[in-house]
């Protein structure tokens, strides 16, 4: 049996899923997904609709939230204002009974674990985003959770300090003895921090599986352009992909007609000419170049047509080609870079 094993139904929600000892599994999706609403439920936050939660062999679906052991770390760290940083760390273990003086204690040992020990004394309006997030995450741990909750870790910590704050995820969730789930919708932060992604969109799951795999082979339209891919849905039809939102693309190695998949093209391996190109490319039609932009040392130019699709190209090659909004362009791809995932 998994350490957790439990099915969230929760109004729009009906996600099932499990993790082991030791794991860290990412629950990846869009704004609205129902991600937030699964971790709620977890907390006992949010009564389930029908279900279980089983963490540890115990079925805690109707125990009070203070009755797990579930430690959460919610995206705006909920730290009690009036109380100073150590009171806080400390709060969940007294109200699980546990004497003033060892969870002070124990709330001095994380806080020194997380690196923010000179910090006790201060109240939470006088800190970064980074340490209330350490701090709220000294909280969770020094209750020893058999499942730790972490909502958007790094969501409120500005761009300096997320690198270390990843860092110091890292280092204590691999220490981590229970399951900890840990909800985001940034790609990098689930493939650096997790063992396992679940992916959920409109309420429940799409897709499961390592990091590796979800990166090179996304089952959903919104993980591939998150990843920065060009995605398409289509049904295959006489060897091509017939596009739903129109158009039609070739792969190399097509999986039988009838089939629903999720065509994805790298914008580097789309070709772009000012006239209709010779030779035989598989797939070739002509757009209207839309937004134009600088990314690193490429540009990024949006096209218009059947399909819409993103291409990057040089800046030499968008200087020769005199790349603008409104124009007219022809592009290419090789059916060898047309991956296809069946849905």
């Amino acid at each position: 049996m998994s350490h957790l094993d439990t099915r969230v139904r929760a109004g729009p929600v009906d996600v099932t899923l499990t993790g082991e000892r030791g794991e860290t599994v990412a629950v990846l999706g869009p704004n609205g997904a129902g991600k937030t609403t699964l971790l709620r439920a977890l907390a006992g936050l949010v009564r389930l609709d029908d279900g279980w939660i089983r963490l540890a062999g115990n079925d805690i679906a109707r125990l009070a939230a203070h009755d797990r052991r579930v430690g959460l770390v919610p995206q705006r760290h909920a730290l009690l204002p009036h109380l100073s940083v150590r009171a806080n760390v400390g709060y969940g273990l007294r109200s699980r009974r546990v004497g003033r003086r060892a969870a002070r204690e124990r709330a001095d040992d994380w806080l020194d674990r997380l690196d923010v020990a000179a910090l006790a004394n201060r109240k939470p309006a006088t800190l970064s985003g980074g340490q209330s997030q350490r701090v709220a995450l000294a909280r969770a741990l020094a209750t020893e959770p058999e499942l730790l909750l972490l909502d958007e870790p790094l969501a409120a910590v500005d761009a300096e300090a997320t690198v270390a704050l990843r860092r110091t995820l890292r280092e204590h969730l691999g220490r981590f003895d229970g399951t900890c789930l840990l909800v985001t919708h940034d790609p990098v932060e689930a493939v650096t921090l997790a063992d396992r992604l679940v992916v959920v969109e409109r309420g429940a799951v799409v897709q499961v599986g390592g990091p590796a795999e979800v990166m090179q082979q996304p089952r959903s339209p919104w993980i591939a352009r998150m990843l920065g891919l060009n995605a398409h849905e289509g049904t295959m039809a006489d060897g091509a992909v017939q596009l739903v939102d129109g158009g039609t693309l070739v792969a190399a190695d097509p999986p039988p007609d009838g089939t629903e998949v999720l065509a994805t093209v790298s914008p580097e391996s789309v070709a772009l000419y000012p006239t209709k190109p010779d030779g035989s490319p598989r797939n070739t039609w002509q757009g209207t170049v839309g937004e134009v932009s600088a990314v690193g040392g490429r540009v990024r130019v949006h096209v218009h047509g059947a399909p819409d699709i993103v291409a990057e190209v040089t800046p030499a090659a968008a200087a020769t080609l005199g790349l603008a909004a409104g124009a007219t362009i022809w592009l290419s791809v090789k059916a060898t870079e047309v991956r296809l995932t069946p849905l």
